[in-house]
């Protein structure tokens, strides 16, 4: 028994627990984040696949700031310790998109219509009595629309969904 009670402990030793950030890093790695990113503006990181570039960018950013300080890195993993932190962060980048679909002719909305989405995320759903198809907290970014309804109307295109709502309205047209 005591054998495997030392083992245990050494292997608790041996994994890397996550340590709080150095502040003056955390700035100087934001400095040069947002210099190096100035589209990013206030919006913060998420643990999204979206913002994985922006992430691994961050945290080298982070650890160039604790050598420039010299601050020694707790472990040989400061990604699993600086993505430990940062996987608490605020609200993912997601927004609603809206689709409308009308009939192209008579302008008058289509129910029944199949809706799917395609971008960072791809998604389906189909037009309610008013022509409203309804997709919530759906990645940001660029998406392709189509829509066909079962009289064969269809209609197709494109948006950028931004945080908060957004809405397309479709024009549908008769195949063939």
């Amino acid at each position: 028994m005591f054998g495997r009670d030392d083992e245990q402990t050494e292997r608790e030793s041996d994994k890397a627990a996550p340590r709080p950030f150095r502040l003056a890093a955390v700035e100087r790695a934001d400095q040069a984040f947002r210099s190096e990113y100035p589209g990013i503006d206030r919006r913060q990181l998420t643990m999204e696949w979206e913002d994985e570039g922006h992430r691994r960018a961050w945290m080298a950013h982070y650890r160039w700031a604790l050598d420039d300080l010299g601050i020694p890195p707790a472990t040989s993993h400061p990604d699993r310790e600086v993505g430990d932190c940062v996987a608490s962060a605020p609200t993912p980048s997601t927004g609603n998109l809206t689709v409308v679909s009308v009939d192209a002719s008579s302008d008058q909305p289509i129910g029944g219509a199949s809706v799917r989405v395609w971008g960072p995320t791809v998604n389906q759903g189909l037009s309610g009595y008013w022509g409203e198809a309804r997709f919530e907290n759906i990645a940001v970014g660029e998406y392709e629309v189509y829509a066909i309804d079962f009289q064969h109307r269809s209609g197709q295109g494109r948006v950028t969904v931004t945080r908060g709502e957004t809405e397309l309205r479709l024009a549908c047209r008769q195949l063939g």
